[in-house]
């Protein structure tokens, strides 16, 4: 089921909650909609062996994903330079006439 069609719990009102909240909330975006993805694009004529294979490279995929998201791998640098990735998640207030 796409992220869109689930409701989001209102975030804690705790700072550090919040902060993992959302972090949870991004994580599960990740992996609704980009492994959802994935997984529907398997080719059904697939053996069971194969198709577990499949799984797990996508599931290794989205793991590598999410260490470069938590900072746990994913800097270039020299001397002088740092090249990093962002990956910031949002919590707004939602306009009336968004769905």
């Amino acid at each position: 089921m796409a992220t869109w069609q689930h409701e989001l719990v209102d975030p804690p009102a705790e700072p550090r909650a919040r902060d993992l909240w959302l972090q949870h909330a991004a994580g599960f975006i990740v992996f609704e909609d980009v492994r959802r993805y994935a997984m529907e694009r398997i080719d059904p004529a697939l053996t069971g062996e194969a198709r577990a294979t499949v799984v797990k490279r996508i599931n290794d995929a989205l793991y590598g994903l999410m260490m470069i998201i938590d900072g746990v791998a994913g800097g270039l640098s020299n001397a002088s330079h740092t090249v990093y990735i962002d990956f910031i998640a949002r919590l707004a207030a939602r306009s009336p006439c968004v769905r």
